[in-house]
């Protein structure tokens, strides 16, 4: 947490508020500068004993050295933009959104010489959201994607690297498209999967209503993600699109593909589903 001593965070949610207890624990000498748009999170995190009040207003955040925007994706280029005109010569401005692109051509050229903007996205979370979900040790492990910008001082981006790092993620640098592409396949499709799993399985209940009596703990392991936050994946999937249509549509062709095994070739289902196993299994030996 070296050049930080004043941390500001604006959005107390499952990320917002999961940096707070971290820091809290981890850092007690830094300065936490709290925002949040919803007085009644504002509340909740002054219940939960995690703050003794959240700042009335962004411009008390201005004498921050770092401020980690934690708002749904849609909303990051708007915060980062009233952010920046106040902040003091050096600050920093840095982001955990799930889509880079559109926030990185929203932001364009509007903020002052005298700040920095990283966009970053640690790659943690859950279904659950709110301050009372947040968790210490939720970026532990986690990899943290860095979205530098040509003209980003080394020094801004080393500053938020240091940040992840201290909090206990994994950085690495990439570019805005590879990253939306990378997310496109690793967080948004699995969740787009589970709402549309959820809404086959709503078509059949209204047919059927017993299947709900008769559940598989495979289909709760599927259809956990379809309980996450509306307004969060709203944002998400309109800001990501054009990456999420690309996986989305090669997810297609492969279902297809195993709809021509099933219905013409059910010799070829072992080594199909073996193939599977063998890339999931190697996936899952190396994470936590």
């Amino acid at each position: 947490m070296e050049h930080i001593r004043h941390l500001g965070i604006v959005g107390l949610g499952l990320l917002g508020s999961s940096i707070l207890r971290a820091v809290k624990s981890n850092y007690p000498h830094i300065h936490l500068h709290l925002f949040d748009g919803s007085r009644q999170v504002c509340h909740e995190v002054e219940a939960l004993g995690l703050a003794p009040r959240c700042a009335g207003s962004l411009a008390e955040l201005h004498e921050c050295d770092l401020v980690v925007v934690c708002v749904p994706t849609g909303a990051v280029a708007t915060v980062v933009i009233a952010l920046a005109e106040g902040m003091k010569r050096g600050a920093v401005l840095t982001d955990v959104g799930s889509a880079k692109q559109m926030v990185i051509n929203e932001v364009g050229d509007r903020l002052p010489a005298h700040v920095s903007f990283v966009p970053g996205h640690p790659m943690a979370g859950g279904e659950q959201s709110g301050p009372g979900a947040g968790r210490e040790d939720l970026f532990a492990g986690k990899s943290c994607l860095l979205i530098p910008l040509a003209t980003t001082p080394t020094s801004a981006i080393e500053r938020v690297e240091g940040f992840w790092r201290a909090l206990g993620a994994v950085t690495c640098r990439v570019d805005a498209r590879q990253h939306d592409h990378i997310a496109a396949l690793t967080s948004h499709l699995p969740h787009l999967i589970a709402f549309s799993l959820m809404e086959t399985f709503g078509d059949q209940l209204a047919i059927n209503p017993q299947t709900g009596s008769f559940i598989g703990r495979s289909f709760f392991e599927q259809i956990r993600l379809a309980s996450s936050d509306v307004t969060v994946w709203t944002s998400i999937f309109e800001d990501n699109t054009a990456a999420l249509l690309s996986q989305t549509e090669h997810f297609i062709e492969v279902l297809n593909q195993w709809c021509a095994i099933l219905q013409e070739r059910p010799v070829e289902l072992h080594g199909k589903i073996s193939h599977s196993s063998v890339l999931a299994n190697r996936l899952l030996g190396r994470v936590v």
